[in-house]
């Protein structure tokens, strides 16, 4: 059972779970630094959103694309993922899962490209 898991999640998923991980686990540790006043933990937050997310899923987008080639579906997960913060911050979020989505794209991009000229990181 084990070594099903192994195969079908994370060999399959192992860019979506670094997402995940990004989007969903790496904010709870930004409400819990310590700071000295409230409005520092926005600031962290915002940080994370404009900055640490999109680096990642950049690299992350790149390095999906040279091995397995351009695929769009990657780049819809991305934003689907995102969707969940809606829920929680509202429509205005949905801003993040477009820029997301078209970061992820263009990372891809930028990927298929190596692939195509055979340059591996």
């Amino acid at each position: 059972m084990e070594e099903f898991l192994k195969k079908s999640l994370v060999q399959k998923y192992k860019y979506t779970i670094v997402i995940v991980v990004v989007y969903y686990i790496l904010p709870i540790f930004v409400y819990l630094l310590p700071v000295r006043h409230p409005s520092d933990s926005m600031i962290y937050a915002l940080y994370l959103w404009c900055i640490i997310i999109p680096l990642v899923i950049f690299i992350s987008s790149i390095i999906f694309a040279i091995y397995n080639g351009l695929q769009w579906y990657f780049s819809l997960r991305v934003a689907v993922l995102w969707l969940l913060y809606m829920v929680v911050f509202g429509a205005q979020s949905l801003a993040f899962a477009g820029v997301y989505f078209v970061i992820s794209l263009v990372g891809q991009c930028i990927g298929a490209w190596f692939k195509d000229k055979k340059i591996v990181l």
